[in-house]
């Protein structure tokens, strides 16, 4: 295992049968990338960078960790959220960052005052078991949308907290009001505004 508190001028590739522990510690790639072919603990640390992969054989376990990225997020193999935070937002240049594979996320932060776009998996569903929060700017909405026709569905277990986001062939189901009686049963209301961007 290594901890590390540092920022690195390379990108990290961690390879087969290696593991890489983060502890309390913090890595910033900057605009570099991690690629995951063995085993990574995000621990209690933070992990800033532009692209992850989590190859075939790759195993990241985000542990109680902040993991926050500008670029794709490309799942192939494992990934355990823990009670970690996994955050989308801009930088590096990216104006549209992927999203690749079914996710379970303990909370997924997607943030933009840019007006990027975030494209997810058509057919695709990513769940969210503690909180969603998407926040956009006023005057540029940022974009949530599907990579085909087939919507890309989030299915939310806890909170969630949405603004000045549009959304394209993604559906994100809404708690009804508190005030909403429910029978005891899960009652959900479909949220799936598109607007026009100018």
């Amino acid at each position: 295992m290594i901890a590390v508190s540092q920022s690195v001028q390379a990108s990290i590739h961690i390879p087969v049968g290696a593991s890489f522990s983060l502890g309390d510690g913090s890595l910033n790639l900057g605009c570099r990338d991690l690629t995951v072919d063995g085993v990574m603990n995000g621990d209690r640390g933070t992990l800033n960078l532009r692209h992850l992969v989590i190859g075939a054989s790759g195993n990241l376990y985000g542990g109680d960790s902040l993991i926050e990225l500008a670029g794709n997020w490309t799942k192939n193999g494992s990934f355990n959220s823990g009670s970690g935070m996994v955050v989308l937002t801009d930088g590096c240049g990216v104006n549209t960052a992927i999203v690749s594979g079914q996710n379970t996320f303990y909370k997924l932060n997607i943030t933009s005052s840019g007006g990027k776009a975030f494209q997810f998996p058509s057919g695709s569903t990513q769940t969210i078991s503690n909180r969603l929060f998407v926040q956009g700017a006023v005057d540029n909405h940022l974009v949530l949308s599907s990579s085909a026709n087939t919507p890309a569905v989030f299915a939310i277990n806890g909170e969630q907290d949405i603004e000045y986001a549009d959304t394209l062939g993604v559906e994100i189901p809404e708690a009804p009001p508190e005030d909403e009686p429910s029978n005891g049963l899960p009652v959900w209301l479909l949220w799936h505004a598109i607007e026009n961007r100018e």
